[in-house]
């Protein structure tokens, strides 16, 4: 059996970690079609792409849309190119290095900057907000911690409950807390001050279930 994280079966795997999979991608797409600037042809860039699934949502939403995709792994690009149908740039780095430059109508991420510190989180949330076009929309479908031991731990069972009712094996679910070990979430809370003390405005979280939310924050100024 392929690791979870396999690029040729992450799709599927995906499926089983992910609660609410179909509600929680589309909701975030749905959200990005609607409230980025850029009327048709929206200029959007995915941080941590991996094989496409939230690009892929976006363009059923918004076909003229103008993607660019960035993750560490050019394997996990190439199958996001196979998904899409077409080759957007391509950015091979890691979150540390330097933005593509903007100006973006929307920068998006889905599940893949919880692998940052806290500090790490919070300065590529300020580069973020540096390429984003006056009126842009920043949006993160993301893992978040519990703001308290207890709800964390509420959590982290019901995640766990969904991903052996979708499917995964004792040998998936013993991959997954090993990485699990290593994320380094943030309370959604903590997450929308420093959005707010960053200059972004009308920061919300529209969407939330246990240790998955999608918050998101503007860019001032018209589009």
């Amino acid at each position: 059996m392929k690791p979870l994280w396999d690029p040729e079966t992450y799709d599927l795997a995906r499926r089983r970690i992910v609660p609410h999979f179909d509600e929680f991608y589309g909701t975030a797409a749905a959200l990005v079609a609607e409230l980025s600037p850029g009327g048709e042809s929206p200029r959007v860039l995915e941080l941590g792409a991996g094989t496409g699934i939230f690009s892929e949502a976006i363009a059923r939403r918004v076909p003229g849309v103008r993607l660019e995709l960035l993750d560490g792994s050019a394997g996990m690009l190439e199958r996001a190119v196979f998904r899409l149908g077409k080759r957007p740039p391509l950015h091979v780095q890691a979150f540390s290095e330097a933005l593509p430059e903007g100006s973006y109508d929307a920068v998006v991420s889905a599940i893949a900057l919880h692998h940052l510190t806290d500090p790490e989180k919070r300065d590529l949330y300020g580069r973020i907000f540096g390429v984003l076009a006056p009126g842009g929309l920043f949006l993160n479908a993301e893992e978040i911690a519990g703001r308290s031991a207890r709800w964390e731990k509420i959590g982290v069972e019901d995640h766990h409950a969904f991903c052996r009712s979708a499917g995964c094996s004792e040998e998936e679910m013993r991959e997954l807390a090993a990485r699990e070990a290593n994320d380094l979430c943030a309370p959604l809370e903590t997450q929308l001050r420093w959005l707010e003390e960053i200059g972004y405005c009308d920061v919300e979280a529209p969407w939330r279930n246990f240790r998955f939310a999608i918050f998101a924050g503007f860019r001032p100024g018209d589009a």
